[in-house]
């Protein structure tokens, strides 16, 4: 699935429809610094590192959304991402403060196991109250 959305958000890149792509994940991950492996993978693929936003310090959808509005000073972003994490990540941009539109990176026969979609029911009542109980 994450091989889908580098795809998805480096063909917007080649289209010449988005001028940088932002990755995000945990840096600090017991398998692996997965942000400096897609950025590496952006950089094989021609994407040169001026138009690269590495941000290893999100640990949720939320955190992404806030540091790209407060940390790398985005205004409007489009989101590349699987379709059952879609609604959730827009709902969070637009509480970040982000003009945000979504484009679904799902390729054809990957679809959310059972347990993905139950934990992504679960993010979104957690999106839902939190935001809630910022306003």
């Amino acid at each position: 699935m994450l091989a889908d959305r580098l795809a998805t958000g480096l063909e917007l890149y080649r289209l010449g429809l988005v001028g940088r792509i932002l990755v995000s994940g945990n840096s600090a991950h017991p398998r692996g610094d997965e942000v400096a492996a897609m950025g590496h993978w952006l950089r094989k693929r021609a994407v040169p590192e001026s138009d690269l936003l590495l941000d290893g310090a999100s640990l949720r959808t939320r955190d992404t959304m806030q540091r790209a509005a407060r940390i790398f000073g985005l205004h409007s972003v489009t989101i590349c991402t699987q379709r059952f994490h879609l609604p959730r990540s827009i709902y969070l941009a637009l509480h970040a403060g982000l003009d945000a539109q979504g484009l679904e990176a799902d390729h054809p026969g990957h679809t959310a196991p059972l347990l993905q979609s139950l934990r992504e029911l679960a993010a979104q009542t957690t999106a839902f109250v939190e935001e809630w109980g910022r306003s």
